[in-house]
């Protein structure tokens, strides 16, 4: 039992996949302006979301900017007070691999667009299976301890580049023993931490990331010739650029002032060589078809 006030709820968990499916999809909305309604009035500071909608890909489901639409349609027709349509203070969607945070985020921005929907979006589970003994694979969901920690980083900066103004990471602790191999995406581990309590690389990194990820003022981002680079200018007047390289070969990198502070993901400080009066640092090629090269924080 918490003994702490919850900052935020969300109402159900991925009702757009078939396993999960709401058989009313009205009632739920009604339910929705209900729960709405009992959580404001016992603090009026909660924020309120819908159910975190899954990405799909894996069973049959239903897209998220479908579900999106239907929803707002819904209430657009049925508002929940003559002053305010919705009865939720942003949308919840769940983003594991990058091309459900690079496609499928701006698809739902869209359809907030076409509604005049002044919502924010939140990542309510982000996170990479990983695999303590098996060596990763280029093609499949067998990463390593390190691949966690690095796409931790990228998946942060991924979500935050798209807007997106929260995140979750699943898992804290892994839930249960993986043993059963017929599944690879089902049996394997989330956790920051295994088990028994110890802790994954990736715990070290999501300890440094959150530190970096917070009092944001604002961020910029662009992609050029596989490299990517998110910038974030922080209320403490400190700029961080976030980089790594999504290309299969390694890439050099010249764009760094000789004042700069160069670290790993773990915080782990870099002193790369100055070649010509310039620091010169070169960004592994990408590790998995999911996972980049490793990240270095600047």
């Amino acid at each position: 039992i918490s003994l702490t006030k919850p900052k935020m709820l969300s109402l159900g968990n991925e009702f757009n996949l078939k396993g999960f499916k709401y058989r009313n999809t009205e009632k739920y909305f009604q339910q929705l302006a209900v729960a709405y309604r009992t959580a404001k009035s016992l603090d009026p500071n909660i924020k309120v979301y819908p159910y975190g909608i899954s990405p799909g890909g894996i069973y049959d489901y239903e897209e998220p900017s479908r579900v999106l639409e239907e929803m707002l349609s819904f209430f657009d027709k049925h508002p929940y007070a003559p002053n305010q349509r919705y009865p939720f203070d942003g949308i919840n969607i769940h983003c594991y691999f990058p091309d459900q945070i690079t496609s499928g985020i701006p698809r739902l921005k869209e359809v907030l667009e076409k509604h005049n929907a002044d919502l924010s979006i939140i990542v309510g589970e982000a996170g990479l299976p990983v695999n303590d003994k098996k060596p990763r694979e280029w093609d499949s969901f067998i990463n390593t301890p390190n691949d966690q920690a690095n796409y931790l980083w990228q998946s942060l900066a991924l979500n935050y580049a798209q807007g997106v103004s929260y995140i979750n990471y699943f898992d804290s602790k892994d839930v249960y023993q993986s043993t059963d191999v017929k599944n690879e995406f089902l049996y394997v581990s989330w956790g920051l931490t295994r088990l028994d309590g110890t802790p994954r690389p990736a715990y070290d990194a999501f300890v440094f990331a959150q530190r970096i990820f917070n009092n944001i003022v604002n961020r910029e981002y662009n992609i050029q010739d596989d490299l990517f680079k998110l910038t974030l200018n922080r209320s403490d007047g400190a700029r961080v650029r976030i980089l790594w390289n999504n290309s299969k070969t390694p890439k050099s990198y010249f764009d760094i002032s000789d004042k700069a502070l160069i670290f790993d993901k773990y915080r782990n400080k870099i002193n790369p060589p100055i070649i010509d009066g310039k620091i010169s640092i070169v960004l592994s090629a990408r590790l998995t078809e999911f996972v980049g090269g490793e990240v270095i924080i600047i």
